[in-house]
């Protein structure tokens, strides 16, 4: 969203109104990334199969020059 300067200078209704519509953008962004986090954390820390697993796929693929040594 953008704003006139001379809205930002007047400090007028419509500045407060995209400054406070900016704001809830933003706590809800960070609400959603701090439920991202909190799940990523969770899976790293368990001790399952299955978090297992999903640790091993994302391990480097090795070089194919040290897949075919002669």
């Amino acid at each position: 969203m953008t704003v006139d300067f001379e809205e930002c200078i007047k400090d007028s209704p419509r500045f407060r109104a995209a400054i406070d519509e900016v704001e809830t953008d933003v706590v809800e962004i960070e609400a959603k990334l701090d439920k991202v986090r909190n799940r990523e954390f969770s899976h790293r820390t368990s001790r399952s199969p299955l978090s297992h697993a999903s640790r091993r796929s994302f391990q480097p693929l090795p070089c194919t020059s040290q897949l075919t040594s002669d």
